[in-house]
């Protein structure tokens, strides 16, 4: 028999509590889940990477392509 589950809100910073150190490594090794949601297939190639006086969260290049992409992710406004 399956078991039904009920969904419940949760603070993504009481999941990810700092964005670079927590959620951004998350979503590097969870970009599959990315993949999905954008009908695109990502090969990673670092993260926070330099970008002149700042820091990519993710890059990674889109396989069929080979087009280089900045993914930048925020948990807050």
């Amino acid at each position: 028999m399956s078991k039904i589950s009920k969904l419940v809100s949760v603070d993504l910073k009481e999941v990810w509590p700092h964005e670079a150190h927590d959620f951004t490594p998350w979503l590097a090794e969870n970009l599959d889940r990315l993949e999905s949601l954008l009908g695109m297939d990502l090969e990673l190639e670092g993260t926070e990477v330099a970008v002149g006086p700042f820091s990519a969260d993710i890059v990674a290049q889109e396989a069929t392509t080979g087009r280089r992409m900045v993914i930048e992710n925020m948990l807050g406004s």
